[in-house]
C-alpha cells in the first residue's frame, strides 16, 4: 500500500481529512499534518517524522502539500518521498 502524508497551512490539511473521512471512512495509512502559525521548522520536522515512522511499513510514501517549494515540500526530499503540491 501507498501512505500518504497531507500537509498544508492552518487548518488545510486537517479539514480535508475530516471531509475524506465522511466520504470514504477511515484511512490507516493516511496522516493530516497542519502547520499552524505558531509552529516552528523543528516542530513541524517532529511531526513529519514521527508520521514517516508511523507509515514506514507502507510500500511508498506520497507527500501532498498546499504549496509547491513550501518548508513542508522541501522537508519531504529528507526521506526521499514523491510529493505533489497546489499552486
Amino acid at each position: 500500500m501507498i501512505g500518504i502524508i497531507l500537509c498544508g497551512h492552518g487548518g488545510f490539511a486537517s479539514g480535508l481529512a475530516r471531509a475524506m473521512t465522511q466520504i470514504l471512512g477511515e484511512q490507516p495509512q493516511f496522516m493530516a499534518i497542519d502547520f499552524t502559525e505558531s509552529a516552528s521548522t523543528a516542530q513541524l520536522t517532529a511531526e513529519l517524522e514521527q508520521a514517516v515512522a508511523a507509515l514506514d511499513a507502507q510500500e511508498e510514501l506520497v507527500f501532498l502539500t498546499d504549496l509547491l517549494g513550501a518548508r513542508r515540500f522541501a522537508l519531504r526530499r529528507r526521506w526521499r518521498c514523491n510529493g505533489r503540491g497546489g499552486k
